[in-house]
């Protein structure tokens, strides 16, 4: 099986032969690099969809880190 070609038609074709129509992939993107793995060995989903937002850059992470923070931090100091 290595070796060989399968276009984006081929396999959204083949799945939905096999899967509920609903969980066909809307879109099939190849890469050529590896998927990014974190330390417990599974995909980080979210630099699969970086880069975002409607220019193509991905989030400043100044005002990510800085949303978290106030999300976590409550009144009586404890976070919930």
């Amino acid at each position: 099986m290595h070796g060989e070609v399968v276009t984006e038609e081929e396999l959204t074709a083949h799945t939905r032969e096999w899967i509920a129509g609903y969980k066909v992939p809307k879109t099939i993107e190849f890469r050529s690099e590896p998927l990014p793995l974190s330390g417990a060995m599974k995909v980080v989903k979210r630099e699969l969809r970086a880069p975002t937002g409607p220019t193509g850059s991905a989030p400043s992470t100044e005002l990510v880190g800085e949303a978290v923070s106030q999300i976590r931090t409550y009144p009586s100091g404890k976070a919930k």
